[in-house]
């Protein structure tokens, strides 16, 4: 996947000379023993009806501007029948991942949902192919563990970053046009046992075990894992997904505490709430506890065997009729549906499904359409305009560079150099990988070759390229922290003969890296998933055509066993609802658990408000939550100087350490603000944050609020919790 410039003078070495084939043997992926925690056999164990109950599902306000949709809303909610309307509420089997059907009497066309990355510009793409949804951003999963397997999906293990990013990515969606869907509401921290088991024969009602429950307590939930999604509600996403797992024993799609009275009633949440892909284990319990569509529709694992039946749709209608569900209720799913469809005009001139969408369908082939699906408008629309070119751009700025020695990089013209490692090879596999592959370039997921000592290389060349990867996916989480297909030794065979190894990484999350203080390692790139122009944005950061800039949302340790949080891979006992992952690490997630347990000039610009009280002044719920925690209360600037000689991007950070008055367990530091400042050689500029309420508040358990400590908060100015320049002491609450 490099650019022909990259290519140039290089030997590429795919394998171990012939001289050695008679000594290889089969690739072995990850040496050792991979990562396990069995569940100890006196842990507490979470069943059904552990959360408290909060009935019935609040009725959306329309505040924060979505009065007008709403009116056009509740005047739609009288014209379709009972059936239609319970249709409504039901995915179907269609060209699109998820589908509602259309009532063309009404003039509805339906609603197409889609998977795929996230932002403006793709939300400008899936708009052009028809596309009503497209299911993302990711609030969660954070990242609680490394194992974790589909955390490349979202942006971080730090709730803040996470919810600025996410916040961030809904306005850039919203904005062309297209909904956007908060996901996967909560704590959905490990895919091993996220779904039920099933035997073999059995159908949806009826499984071994059931998902595992992640258990967790009232001030992580929402100092950590709640936080995002505020951020979430406050952009005015479109809709929530809610997530496979348990949560404090109760599934989450059926558990009122998180839906009515979390997620719709403390954080105002406008629209409607949908069931990740078979996440629906009951109807009228569903329904009744927040979910207000089910997806994709029908029976089964993953909600995909449609003729089984479904919890909604015919049964959803028979519980209204006999009054097990009330017709409110229905009528309030399909308002809060139907809003955010008026409140983004999709009403009105919006873009028909491309039929050529339908044959892509991995999740519905058309052979399992139920209904006669129409298409109108041109087939196999290009809606790609130059996004290859910010791509190309991103996958550049975006590269981490961590570690750069006696000036390897940028090369300058090597006349001859080594390329190694099987990830420098082309794309071998389509989009949407489903497995692992050993040969080939990894762009991207779902959601290195094994070279053995003796290394033969011909002479001495300027520079050595490796190119390693680690593969993950959706559905399976990891069972090592190494690179793929024994990477670790691939850079230790290089460098052992050459003194200018530069190893260049594609990965989805964490590795660890045993070669990082190798002295004839020079140079290290995490590229992680670029996407399509991978190969030329690592050329153009290898040549010095862009100076990266990113930096790691997570900690790389040296072992992996430094790592906490381990996540639930096994039970030794056989009860219903036995899979628990206890949350006991609480709020020491990512950096804050290493520096909690140290493993390894600022100015305040406006004066701190005379009136600040601890707790805020209460005021009508907005998206968000109290329109209050998001006030602006402190102003601070930090000065950032670039003292190298080349031009680049500055990313400060700012961090915050409560006072000693907050509970036990608080982290030592807390990222509350962050920018990115290009800076030529020798420049100097200004980087300003606006710290709101919400960034320096915890959440009192007893009075169920945000509360301002009393005490000196510390704000710490550097470019990672462990690289602090500057430090400033301010009190905003007094004894």
């Amino acid at each position: 996947m490099l650019s022909p410039q990259a290519l140039v003078g290089a030997l590429l070495l795919s394998a171990v000379p012939s001289a050695l084939a008679e000594t290889c043997q089969a690739p072995i992926n990850h040496p050792g023993e991979p990562y396990s925690y069995v569940q100890p056999r006196n842990t507490t164990i979470l069943t059904d009806g552990h959360s408290s109950a909060f009935l019935p599902s609040p009725n959306m306000t329309g505040n924060g501007g979505w009065e007008a949709a709403l009116v056009k809303a509740k005047k739609f909610v009288n014209k379709p029948t009972l059936e239609e309307k319970s249709w409504m509420a039901t995915g179907q089997p269609g060209p699109c991942v998820g589908n509602v059907l259309p009532i063309p009497r009404l003039n509805f066309t339906g609603l197409c949902l889609q998977n795929g990355p996230q932002g403006n510009a793709m939300a400008k793409e899936h708009k052009a192919k028809g596309s009503h949804v497209i299911l993302g951003p990711i609030g969660g999963p954070l990242g609680r563990s490394p194992y974790d397997s589909p955390t490349w999906e979202g942006f971080a293990a730090d709730p803040y970053l996470t919810g600025v990013c996410t916040e961030e990515t809904i306005n850039g969606m919203q904005n062309a046009g297209i909904q956007s869907n908060a996901k996967h509401f909560i704590v959905n921290e490990q895919e091993t046992q996220r779904n039920p088991s099933y035997a073999p024969d059995a159908n949806e009602t009826t499984y071994i075990q059931d998902s595992v429950s992640a258990n967790i307590n009232d001030s992580t939930l929402h100092e950590i894992y709640m936080w995002p999604f505020a951020n979430a509600v406050h952009a005015k996403v479109a809709s929530a997904m809610c997530s496979y797992n348990r949560v404090n024993g109760s599934h989450s799609c059926q558990n009122s505490c998180l839906l009515n009275h979390l997620l719709k009633g403390e954080l105002g949440f406008q629209g409607y709430v949908m069931s990740d892909w078979g996440a629906t284990h009951s109807g009228v319990a569903s329904v009744k506890s927040g979910m207000d569509m089910t997806m994709p529709g029908g029976f089964t694992l993953y909600g995909e065997e449609w003729t089984e039946g479904s919890f909604l749709g015919k049964n959803l209608t028979l519980a209204v009729r006999n009054r097990t569900v009330e017709v409110s209720r229905l009528n309030h799913m399909i308002v809060r549906i139907m809003t955010p469809y008026f409140w983004l005009g999709q009403e009105k001139n919006y873009p028909s499904v491309d039929a050529s969408v339908g044959p892509l369908n991995v999740d519905s082939a058309p052979d399992t359409w139920l209904y006669d699906w129409k298409f109108t408008g041109e087939t196999n629309r290009d809606v790609r305009t130059n996004h290859s070119a910010m791509i190309r751009e991103r996958g550049a700025s975006s590269t981490v560079l961590l570690k750069n020695e006696r000036n390897a990089l940028p090369l300058r013209k090597p006349r001859n150099s080594v390329i190694a490692g099987n990830d420098a090879g082309p794309l071998t596999q389509v989009p949407n990988l489903q497995a692992d592959f050993e040969y080939g370039h990894l762009a991207g997921s779902s959601g290195s070759e094994e070279l053995e000592p003796p290394l033969w290389i011909p002479q001495q060349p300027d520079v050595c390229l490796v190119f390693l990867k680690s593969f993950a996916a959706e559905g399976k989480d990891r069972t090592s922290l190494n690179l793929d297909w024994n990477g670790n030794a691939v850079v230790e065979s290089v460098a052992n003969v050459c003194n200018n190894t530069v190893v260049v990484t594609n990965s989805g999350g964490i590795n660890v890296m045993p070669f990082a203080d190798n002295p004839n390692v020079t140079a290290i790139l995490a590229q992680h998933y670029a996407g399509e122009e991978s190969g030329n944005a690592i050329a153009d950061v290898l040549y010095g055509d862009v100076n990266p800039s990113g930096k790691l949302p997570y900690v790389i340790a040296y072992n992996e066993t430094d790592y906490n949080a381990p996540l639930t891979t096994g039970v030794e006992t056989n009860g219903t609802w036995d899979w628990q992952s206890w949350f006991d690490e609480e709020l020491e997630v990512g950096y804050r658990y290493f520096d909690a347990n140290n493993i390894s000039n600022i100015k305040a610009k406006s004066s701190v408000p005379s009136n600040l009280t601890a707790l805020p002044v209460k005021q009508a719920t907005q998206p968000g939550g109290n329109p209050a925690l998001w006030d602006t209360v402190v102003t601070l600037e930090a000065e950032v100087s670039n003292t190298g000689d080349v031009d680049g991007f500055a990313v400060p950070q700012l961090y915050i350490e409560f006072p000693a008055s907050t509970p036990a367990g608080t982290p030592p530091s807390q990222l509350r603000g962050f920018d990115k400042v290009h800076l030529t050689a020798g420049e100097k500029k200004t980087a300003k944050f606006d710290l709101m309420r919400r960034d320096f508040i915890y959440w009192d358990v007893t009075a169920q609020d945000w509360r301002i400590p009393i005490g000196s908060f510390t704000f710490k100015a550097g470019f990672s919790s462990r690289d602090f320049h500057s430090k400033k002491t301010v009190t905003l609450i007094k004894a």
